[in-house]
């Protein structure tokens, strides 16, 4: 699981592309929709239907974190982080 949530934030370009991580790709339109390569769409860490619902690491998670910050370097320059970075509020 983890390594595929590796992955996808290593690959996110956009915001649908962060939200997808975030709250799962049925909240998202059809066709922004990226589904992992068993066509499944991949299950947002806020997603009721995530595989590891109901175990104390996510529900820490969840509770924990306020805020969720996704940055995508390209040219690593003074700053950079404070212009790319994509926040995202905990749903709960």
């Amino acid at each position: 699981m983890l390594d595929r949530l590796r992955s996808s934030i290593l690959k996110c370009l956009d915001k649908d592309d962060c939200r997808h991580i975030l709250f799962g790709g049925e909240r998202l339109e059809p066709v922004k929709r990226r589904p992992m390569k068993n066509r499944a769409l991949f299950p947002g860490i806020f997603c009721s239907t995530h595989p590891d619902e109901g175990k104390e690491a996510l529900s820490h998670l969840r509770n924990s974190i306020h805020y969720f910050g996704f940055v995508v370097e390209k040219e690593y320059t003074e700053n950079e982080l404070a212009k790319k970075i994509m926040w995202f509020k905990n749903p709960n």
